[in-house]
């Protein structure tokens, strides 16, 4: 049965296929991809030492975090999860120059870059190929010879999956007190005070008042003296010695 003087539809005609990505998106997200490990996620500057990261994986200038530090106001997309150095870790590229860095994995030779996505260790700070570091299996640094859990590799530029489980790290590290340094956070005079009082409250809770008596010295203050200066009781024990 034909359509329009017994043409048959084509396949391509009934189905309607997804665009393709033309090469034009595919450059523009490479190119974007590229310069979130090339500029300062803060100010777009190009990355020169020292470099420092932050709990999700990103990638900043240290002197724009402390310049974020010294006047948030001066950075009106200042990140809200960095408050001090410790929630930041400064990272070290194979090859390090003045105005310079080059990202080459010691394991792979392999170059940071959208192709290959890398990571750095905490605390040390050594940079490596995301999936040689995951998948070398050691519980040391290849660079330093420093001891880091699992959980302490951290992808830089993260996709998706990966900034909820940073997310969740930070998390944790928070409850126990830790930054994402895994130094200790330090706990301001106000959370001081406040957790002294809560201390302090659940102790009186715990023990109950005690009053001691002491009968000696209430009995003390019972007795009179008589007119003579000797007391009361002395008159008593007289008069039975008397009789």
């Amino acid at each position: 049965m034909g359509n329009d003087g017994g043409s048959l539809p084509t396949r391509n005609e009934l189905v309607k296929e997804p665009p393709k990505s033309r090469p034009l998106d595919i450059d523009l997200k490479r190119s974007l991809k590229q310069s979130e490990i090339t500029q300062c996620s803060i100010t777009g500057d190009n990355l020169s030492p020292p470099i420092v990261s932050c709990g999700l994986g990103r990638l900043y200038n240290k002197a724009s975090i402390l310049q974020m530090l010294l006047d948030r106001s001066s950075v009106p997309e200042a990140p809200t999860h960095i408050h001090s150095l410790k929630d930041v870790v400064e990272v070290h590229a194979e090859n390090e120059e003045e105005n310079k860095v080059s990202w080459v994995c010691p394991i792979t030779r392999h170059e940071m870059s959208s192709a290959y996505q890398f990571a750095y260790i905490v605390p040390c700070g050594h940079v490596f190929e995301y999936s040689a570091v995951r998948e070398f299996g050691e519980k040391n640094c290849f660079q330093c010879n420093a001891p880091y859990e699992q959980e302490n590799i951290i992808p830089i530029n993260p996709n998706g999956e990966q900034i909820q489980a940073l997310s969740k790290r930070l998390l944790m590290l928070t409850k126990s007190g830790k930054s994402h340094s895994l130094n200790l956070k330090k706990v301001s005079k106000k959370h001081k005070n406040q957790e002294k009082k809560r201390k302090h409250s659940k102790e009186s809770d715990e023990v109950p008042s005690l009053t001691f008596i002491d009968s000696d010295s209430s009995l003390a203050k019972k007795r009179k003296p008589d007119y003579d200066g000797t007391s009361s009781t002395d008159s008593v024990k007289k008069e039975r010695i008397k009789t």
